[in-house]
């Protein structure tokens, strides 16, 4: 259960949110998304209520806003080139910039070696890898990303972290995270607990 959360994530910024297992994190996620309605207030994108049923609006949030969400979302059957090809068209990329795009997002997390292999076949760190490219999709305006780096090592993990810094132009970035990746990424941090937003700083402010 969330309680009178009340925050802002700017252009040009990454937003930590960070906090216990349970406090709500992931919930807070999925009402942004719109993928879960609150029971009240509203969550709102350059003026417009993300959680509104009119479809049109829908359809521009889910081209506006990019998700990694905490567990993969991926298909056994699939390889990893399928499953870009099959999200670009539900985002409505173009035919003649799909190819330029996916290989792009492949090589921002490092798995374009590892695009035609089935899922099945895919390490968890390669799983989270895919599934960050699919965020990257479109050139959303807001991602999200929900614990990104789970089972990747080290070494990619801060390959992926200077992706992640590097994704903040022209975008809003909010980051569920650590707090030694918030202290590393974000301009700013939230720290909820129990469904409430404790506290809100820069990494500085908040040690």
């Amino acid at each position: 259960v969330l309680n009178h959360i009340n925050f802002s994530i700017k252009s040009n910024e990454i937003f930590g949110l960070i906090g216990p297992n349970g406090a709500g994190k992931t919930t807070l996620c999925k009402i942004i998304t719109g993928y879960k309605n609150p029971s009240y207030g509203v969550v709102r994108f350059k003026d417009k209520d993300v959680n509104n049923n009119n479809v049109s609006l829908k359809n521009t949030s889910n081209n506006y806003i990019g998700i990694c969400p905490q567990n993969d979302i991926l298909w056994n059957e699939l390889n990893a080139i399928e499953h870009l090809n099959f999200f670009s068209k539900i985002k409505g990329i173009p035919s003649s910039y799909e190819k330029q795009l996916i290989s792009k997002c492949m090589n921002n997390v490092g798995i374009k070696n590892r695009k035609k292999n089935n899922i099945k076949y895919m390490s968890g760190g390669e799983k989270r890898r895919l599934s960050l490219a699919l965020s990257l999709l479109g050139n959303p305006k807001i991602i999200i990303l929900d614990e990104p780096t789970t089972g990747i090592d080290p070494l990619m993990r801060n390959n992926l972290w200077k992706v992640i810094s590097n994704l903040k132009q022209n975008k809003a970035i909010l980051l569920v995270i650590i707090i030694e990746e918030a202290n590393v990424l974000c301009n700013r941090i939230g720290i909820i607990i129990k469904g409430s937003m404790k506290c809100i700083g820069s990494p500085l402010e908040l040690k």
